[in-house]
């Protein structure tokens, strides 16, 4: 894993991106716990086992490592809220978010579709494209977002599809010790967007349902709203 994101450049990595996990095995729990107890009594005695129940701890506590991220790239504009054009390495790029399929904000054949399939008419769904749209712009408020390529990268329209990151020091991701929130999976938290798997780009495809299932039952965002999933 590099030790910080790579500026305009790929990653020996950048092909196929992580899990986003960081296991822990029952074993090494155990031997956190046995560091930590014996660092407790003899660490005045054996210093070096408060060094090793700091960094076992550390690492259980350590967040999910991001793989192969391209960047900083520049935010050029929010097409809608699952949609970025981006600057990287002095070339633009319509960015498709992997995973995530927020409500449509253009009028066009897809919206009229869209209202068919949902008890909500075009103009509510437009409405809600448009408060989704929002959310993804004050996520992306800073300007700066790194980019991290699907297994898949290109869809039929040309767009690159990636998975999105932005620096924040509370952010559950961590690349080279610096923590990141992913764009994509904080749109579903916040209840502004629906999972959409494709296969191959699956990486977080179980988050993005779990994340689904928590914001609707909390009533968030447009489940607050009367938006039903399309695929129901």
């Amino acid at each position: 894993m590099p030790g910080s994101p790579q500026r305009g450049r790929r990653t020996p990595q950048g092909r196929r991106t992580s899990q986003g996990r960081r296991t822990v095995s029952p074993l090494l729990a155990l031997l956190v716990l046995v560091a930590v107890g014996a660092a407790t009594l003899f660490g005045e005695r054996v210093p070096v086992l408060g060094d090793l129940a700091a960094y076992l701890s550390e690492l259980v506590g350590a967040g999910p490592q991001v793989e192969g991220l391209m960047g900083p790239a520049e935010v050029v504009r929010v097409s809608d809220g699952d949609t970025v054009r981006i600057s990287l390495d002095g070339q633009e790029e319509n960015v498709r978010l992997i995973g995530v399929d927020t409500p449509e904000k253009h009028r066009g054949a897809k919206l009229t579709r869209d209202a068919e399939s949902s008890p909500l008419s075009a103009d509510e769904i437009q409405a809600l494209g448009e408060q989704a749209s929002a959310f993804t712009e004050r996520l992306l408020a800073g300007g700066e977002v790194y980019v991290q390529p699907g297994t898949r990268e290109r869809d039929r329209y040309g767009r690159l599809l990636a998975y999105l990151y932005v620096r924040d020091p509370e952010g559950a991701w961590e690349v080279g010790g610096e923590r990141f929130t992913q764009v994509n999976l904080e749109l579903v938290r916040a209840g502004w967007a629906d999972p959409l798997t494709i296969p191959p780009n699956v990486e977080f495809a179980d988050e993005y349902v779990a994340a689904a299932r928590e914001a609707r039952a909390a009533g968030r965002g447009m489940w607050a709203q009367g938006w039903v999933a399309l695929a129901e």
